[in-house]
C-alpha cells in the first residue's frame, strides 16, 4: 500500500489519481521527450537494474526537463 509510506494520505490520493487518470499523458504534458521505455523496458526483460539505466538516462532526461524549466521562465 503506497499509504504506508507516506504521512500525507490526502497527497497520496490526488496523486493516485492523476496517474490513473491522465497516466502517460501527464508525463508527455511536462517533458514531452521524456520516454519512460528508456528505463523500464531493459529493467522488465532483467537486462539492467533500475540504477543502470537511471545512470545511463539521467543527463538525456535532465537536458529535457532544464528545456522545460526555461521554456517556462519565458
Amino acid at each position: 500500500s503506497y499509504y504506508e509510506k507516506y504521512r500525507d494520505s490526502r497527497s497520496v490520493d490526488e496523486t493516485l489519481a492523476i496517474v490513473i487518470n491522465q497516466g502517460k499523458q501527464l508525463l508527455t504534458a511536462v517533458a514531452g521527450n521524456i520516454d519512460a521505455g528508456d528505463i523500464i523496458y531493459d529493467v522488465y526483460a532483467n537486462r539492467a537494474t533500475p540504477a543502470e539505466k537511471i545512470e545511463e538516462v539521467k543527463n538525456k532526461w535532465q537536458a529535457v526537463l532544464d528545456d522545460v524549466n526555461k521554456s517556462a521562465k519565458k
